[in-house]
């Protein structure tokens, strides 16, 4: 989004459209207030179409209350005003005249801060005073002293808090009283603030304070925290930020099934394809499964299912599991793997089984004799995050160009001769680690693999969309189909779905050629199969007649295009329509 200037006695304008859609998401101001003090009626300017978690709404109190008060918003069912979470109001909490701020979280409205419209504001020794945005002053009590822990430090005691005690390692803070909480935190050394899943920092990034630091704690969720960063002596926060650091996997949410649109895929003592991107491999007696699938923890997103369908409960040494997924050399190679400049990567993703135990990730190069054995520990069937964190190898020899760049597998199970210590590079070609768990030990084994990311960084980065279209573009350069999205690449899939096709212009034995030009150039020269739209075989069909034409040639095929043939059957005439499926396939491998 491009940077806007704004001049002194400019004006600006923001269309009504713009302004009703920020009022549905964020709330606002409510300029009429009706009902009773206990049951109070808000009919703002914008019509409010629906509650959502998240919205703020501001309105001046008519009267003081006497107890329990629900509030209704541009004739939407009442919902109740309670404080501190689900704790309802005693009387004299909203006093008359006051400002009053609530924010709903996805049940009620929450009361904010109540703050005084007049001029006259009653403090004490030690309070400080703030504006809001539309002007509006309010009284924070004055500073409550609490001491710094690395997860539960609780500032939500006040308004204001400051730390004290030595320094600390902050990965979270105590569960906060409701959604939409906000305190202030004021530094007294220099503590480390961890960018994690519980704290988000500007810039994605950790900071370091100083002692005079303020901090602004907004709660996302009761566990999970925004921090806005204030500096002691008034100059900018600087962070290392990997804000824009892209994703170079691919397919990384498997938005993209193009082979089998979401149908399982098998893998039994062999190494075979799976969605777009992505692949396993199983050595031993054991069977698994993989397809995309709807998250179960969020309907919205896609995920990787994986499944055991035959067990394999004694591991031998040279027994492997795992799911595997490559990049290309020309987007790894500005990570300069195998020079002295390597740069770091940081793998994060989400993952779910009913395994608990250690599970090996695994960075390896295209010759498969170099490899980084790292880790993650699944403690219970939940959902968890996950990173992995690494410097790319200084030695070895590493591709560049359109081959593998780098391998990331994720063990499943490991025998001895693929396991070794973690966090170490060596001339091998190793995926699991001591006291691997063994995913293959019962037929009853799920997990689930979620929007992953390799990213250039020793940061985590926030989770971004992937834009649907883009990963499509992306995934053609390795794999194109005929065939219409959404439909599983098959003998006998059905016509007017996709085919390469024509009217014939010459009747029985001619030869015709078709050309087809590919969305995007390939990685590599493609294979090229090709699939019978109303038969079991390869053949052209001629769906006027409903009966097999001839059989297909490929004239030229190359990394922009293909050229397939027929030579006609004596039964085709002019005019009739004749159609074939194909796909072509420059898969990493």
């Amino acid at each position: 989004m491009g940077a806007s200037i704004w001049a002194p006695g400019s004006t600006i304008t923001i269309d009504s459209a713009s302004l009703l859609a920020l009022f549905q998401i964020r709330g606002g101001y409510c300029s009429v207030v009706g009902g009773t003090a206990d049951a109070v009626v808000l009919t703002p300017t914008s019509v409010l179409a629906a509650y959502a978690a998240g919205q703020t709404f501001y309105w001046i109190a008519s009267g003081v209350n006497t107890g329990p008060m629900t509030v209704a918003i541009s004739s939407l069912a009442a919902v109740a005003l309670t404080k501190e979470g689900a704790v309802a109001l005693t009387a004299g909490d909203v006093p008359a005249g006051m400002m009053v701020q609530a924010t709903y979280d996805g049940t009620r409205l929450i009361l904010g801060e109540v703050s005084s419209v007049s001029k006259s504001l009653f403090t004490t020794v030690g309070d400080t005073v703030r504006a809001s945005a539309i002007g509006v002053p309010s009284r924070f009590a004055a500073l409550a002293t609490v001491a710094a822990h690395a997860t539960t430090c609780n500032p939500w005691v006040a308004d204001n808090v400051e730390l004290s005690g030595p320094v600390v390692t902050f990965t979270g803070l105590a569960d906060a009283p409701y959604a939409g909480a906000v305190v202030w935190i004021k530094s007294n050394a220099a503590h480390v603030w961890t960018h994690n899943a519980a704290l988000s920092l500007p810039g994605f990034a950790n900071y370091t304070s100083a002692s005079g630091d303020w901090f602004r704690v907004e709660a996302i969720t009761v566990n999970t925290f925004s921090l806005s960063i204030f500096k002691a002596d008034g100059t900018a926060v600087v962070v290392a930020s990997n804000a824009a650091a892209p994703n170079l996997l691919i397919n990384p949410n498997w938005q993209i099934d193009q082979i089998n649109e979401g149908a399982l895929y098998t893998y039994s003592a062999a190494t075979a394809v799976g969605p777009d991107g992505w692949s396993g491999s199983a050595t031993g007696a054991g069977v698994f499964k993989l397809r995309t699938l709807a998250d179960p923890d969020n309907a919205a997103l896609k995920c990787l299912e994986i499944t055991c369908t035959t067990a394999d409960a004694a591991i031998a040494a040279a027994d492997n599991y795992y799911i595997m997924t490559a990049i290309e050399g020309y987007d790894a190679a500005a990570l300069q793997a195998g020079i002295a400049t390597a740069l770091p990567i940081t793998v994060q993703f989400k993952f779910k089984s009913n395994v608990s135990g250690v599970y090996g990730i695994s960075i390896a190069n295209s010759a498969l004799n170099r490899s980084y054995v790292g880790s993650f520990t699944v403690a219970d069937a939940n959902e968890a995050e996950y990173s992995v964190t690494l410097t790319m190898d200084t030695a070895g020899t590493w591709l560049y160009t359109n081959g593998v760049g780098l391998y990331l597998r994720i063990s499943l199970a490991a025998g001895s001769n693929f396991k070794k210590a973690t966090g170490l590079w060596g001339a091998d070609n190793m995926f699991g680690t001591a006291g691997n768990a063994n995913f293959m030990l019962a037929n009853t084994s799920v997990a689930y693999l979620k929007r992953i990311q390799l990213i250039q960084s020793t940061l985590t980065q926030a989770y971004k969309p992937a834009d649907i279209q883009k990963e499509l573009d992306k995934c053609q350069r390795y794999y194109w189909k005929s065939f219409a999205q959404g439909v599983a690449v098959a003998q006998n899939a059905g016509i007017n779905n996709g085919t390469i096709s024509y009217y014939a212009v010459l009747g029985a034995a001619a030869v015709v050629s078709e050309q087809v030009r590919f969305p995007v150039p390939m990685r590599a020269t493609p294979t090229v199969v090709y699939y019978n739209p109303s038969a079991a075989n390869t053949n052209w069909r001629n769906s006027t007649d409903a009966a097999d034409s001839g059989a297909p040639g490929t004239g030229r095929v190359s990394t922009n295009d293909l050229t397939v043939s027929n030579v006609q059957a004596a039964g085709d005439a002019v005019g009739e329509f004749i159609e074939i499926h194909a796909t072509t396939n420059a898969r990493l491998t």
